[in-house]
């Protein structure tokens, strides 16, 4: 673009040189035709039209067009390497990821999160629902065990009192029953007493 300035300033000013080395017309001879003058002019123009594509032209052909092989060169190598780089980056599982696959990534862990959950949860349960049966197992062996033991006292206690009933009639009864000459009522009534004899 600034070739193209110096072009048309290098034209321009050689074209003003041109003009001042022309001769100036003339004035009008007085007798010449107006058509005349008009060709006259025209003719000086073109002239000066013509020496200036001719000098386009060879400046034009003078013109260096510079080599841009190497640079195209290094940029061509510039965006395979940058090609590559991408390839890698899109080669990257996080690149693959769409939203609706990394959705269904998040719902399938939340899942999986939620089975582990309600596992542990059933688990508790379990334990809660085995823990409550055990408490109520030893509570049933507490009032079993407090049951057992009013038992035993209560069976203590009338064996006691029957024991102290049968003491109280049976000995006579069996003294009574047994032969007569083994003298033992008697014998009852003297230790009852305190005596050494009958």
């Amino acid at each position: 673009m600034e070739n193209t300035d110096a072009e048309e300033v290098t034209l321009d000013m050689e074209a003003e040189a041109e003009a001042e080395a022309m001769p100036e017309p003339q004035p009008a001879e007085p007798d010449m035709d107006p058509a005349t003058e008009a060709f006259a002019r025209l003719e000086g123009e073109m002239a000066l039209v013509r020496r200036a594509v001719e000098r386009l032209a060879a400046e034009r052909a003078d013109i260096v067009i510079p080599d841009y092989g190497a640079t195209l060169t290094d940029m061509t190598t510039q965006i395979a390497a940058v090609s590559e780089s991408l390839d890698e980056i899109a080669e990257h599982p996080a690149m693959q990821l769409t939203p609706e696959r990394l959705g269904a990534r998040i719902e399938a862990v939340a899942v999986a999160a939620r089975r582990a959950d309600h596992e542990r949860i059933d688990q508790a349960s379990k334990e809660a629902r085995q823990a409550a049966h055990d408490m109520n197992a030893a509570v049933t062996q507490v009032r079993t065990a407090a049951d057992q033991s009013r038992r035993l006292w209560q069976g203590i206690g009338c064996g006691a009192l029957a024991g102290i009933l049968l003491w109280s009639f049976l000995p006579g009864t069996i003294a009574r029953a047994v032969p007569e000459n083994w003298h033992w009522p008697e014998r009852m009534a003297a230790r009852l007493i305190g005596e050494s004899s009958r």
